[in-house]
């Protein structure tokens, strides 16, 4: 029932955000700032906050046992972000690149329903993980193309997904549609939410440009999903649950406006810087959880 309760959230956030995009479209049409101011609320919680969690993840997968293992996690934690800030630094298309890739892996492995065969549940995973990759990049190439040269410093990043992309995503989908007949394949109930799901968020990505659609999975679907699932597992209250994703939430908040404050800019250097530290912090975070999912 409570996936079921995802996915009445997704789709009424979808309607409800629908109605707001089409009465003011004028505004928000191709409008990264307005877009963004739209969407920070959920983007802070329960979109960032998702991944207050990790050390409550950590400490269940025994990673964390005394002050020394808290110590030396926090250190490898913020390691691997500075390391991944790095090679930003050294090669931008390497690092987009490579975010990507985990991106893929993490929303597929944190969103996907079915576990009982191994084989549909690989494809499932890069099926749910690609939609929001390679569906902006085939209904709004421009859009996409100019969100890339935002973050990347070269050019050549957006021409080597575009000739590749289609190509990946057919032979992906075929594949999934070959195993999709099979029910054997499912736990029992989980078929035709797969299905409902996968579509809703086909129809997402294809209805909205890239940052709306984006901003409606990644917080209604994907954090509310892992919020929850934590939730049952550590067997947090829901005040409990907000109390424990409070610190990161400001502390983020903070950062967005410190950001803001120094780069005026908001069209390029905000959005690259914001999305730079964000996406080195998330990094260490999409490893942990894919991990303790597997």
């Amino acid at each position: 029932m409570t996936k079921k309760i995802e996915l009445y959230i997704f789709l009424f956030s979808i309607f409800f955000f629908g109605v707001i995009l089409f009465l003011f479209e004028e505004i928000f049409k191709n409008n990264f700032k307005n877009q963004f101011l739209l969407f920070v609320i959920p983007l802070l919680w329960p979109g960032i906050a998702h991944g207050s969690l990790d050390l409550y993840i950590a400490q269940r997968l025994k990673f964390i046992k005394s002050k020394k293992n808290l110590l030396m996690f926090s250190t490898l934690y913020l390691l691997v972000a500075l390391s991944f800030l790095l090679l930003w630094f050294i090669n931008s298309e390497l690092s987009l690149f490579f975010f990507l890739l985990i991106s893929i892996i993490h929303f597929g492995i944190s969103d996907t329903l079915n576990k009982k065969n191994a084989k549909f549940y690989n494809f499932e995973i890069f099926l749910r993980g690609s939609i929001p990759i390679v569906l902006p990049t085939v209904f709004y190439e421009k859009t996409t193309d100019s969100i890339f040269s935002i973050l990347s410093s070269e050019n050549e990043f957006s021409k080597i997904v575009n000739e590749h992309i289609y190509v990946y995503f057919m032979i992906l989908i075929l594949f999934f549609l070959k195993d999709l007949f099979s029910k054997k394949s499912f736990k029992k109930n989980d078929y035709d939410q797969t299905l409902i799901e996968i579509f809703c968020i086909f129809v997402c990505f294809w209805s909205f440009e890239p940052l709306i659609s984006f901003s409606l999975y990644f917080c209604f679907l994907h954090s509310i999903r892992h919020l929850n699932d934590e939730k049952n597992i550590l067997k947090f209250s829901f005040l409990k649950l907000i109390k424990a994703t409070l610190p990161l939430t400001f502390i983020t908040s903070f950062t967005i406006v410190f950001i803001y404050y120094f780069l005026k800019d908001f069209e390029y250097a905000y959005v690259s810087s914001l999305f730079i530290i964000l996406s080195c912090l998330t990094l260490p975070h999409m490893i942990l959880v894919s991990f303790s999912k597997t």
